[in-house]
């Protein structure tokens, strides 16, 4: 007597179509309990495919404020026994004696620039504290280490840079909205970092709570 749930002391959710956990011809997601395990769901596929990937789950988000969409948000950590990786990047042409933050209209990937660097004195500067933490869907003010990638593109034909804080510019890039580059003794440098076609700089972006930073880890020339 009683229905599965009773019978199984678990909670059980049923869904019309897919094939996540059968029971009587009911497509279910079980919340279980097991060996000390707790989740709130588990998606199993294993069906033999001759045709292309398996999916266990497939999100499709778009048209969030300002163009922002976030397949997953979580508090907590992932994991894989495989991988986990983002392959998108943002293609960025400065213009002549200009120097471009990522922002908003940066898609897909705002923390991986390829730069074509075809108009002299165009260089590229960090994205703002305040655009990060919009990046990354989490209060303003919170702190936060995530890597910053700049491609000099194969076709580009003038030398760029990357720069960080400094007091030119009309003095708009002296505030702690941008981030100060630093060199690998820890020195800040508030001039410009040349990058050609073939060079890779990468940065860890860091905010404390107090001072945001931008950590030279690899200049490859």
């Amino acid at each position: 007597g009683g229905n599965f749930n009773e019978q199984h002391g678990v909670n059980l959710v049923g869904f019309q179509g897919g094939s996540f956990f059968d029971h009587d011809g009911v497509n279910l997601i079980e919340f279980f309990h097991l060996g000390g395990l707790r989740a709130l769901a588990r998606f199993t596929n294993k069906e033999t495919s001759t045709y292309g990937n398996n999916y266990g789950l497939i999100i499709d988000v778009a048209e969030g404020y300002y163009g922002r969409a976030h397949a997953i948000t979580a508090k907590g950590a992932i994991s894989s026994n495989s991988f986990a990786i983002g392959y998108g990047i943002s293609e960025m042409t400065p213009a002549a004696n200009t120097l471009l933050h990522p922002g908003d209209a940066t898609k897909p990937n705002p923390f991986r620039i390829l730069a074509h660097f075809k108009n002299s004195g165009g260089g590229i500067g960090f994205p703002t504290r305040d655009n990060v933490t919009d990046f990354l869907a989490i209060t303003k003010g919170s702190t936060f280490a995530v890597p910053f990638i700049v491609i000099g593109a194969a076709d580009s034909t003038q030398t760029g840079f990357i720069r960080g804080r400094n007091t030119d510019y009309n003095g708009t890039m002296n505030t702690n909205q941008y981030a100060y580059r630093l060199n690998n003794n820890g020195g800040t440098e508030t001039g410009k970092m040349n990058l050609s076609k073939g060079d890779i700089a990468e940065f860890m972006l860091v905010y404390d709570g107090t001072n945001y930073y931008a950590y030279l880890l690899n200049n490859r020339t």
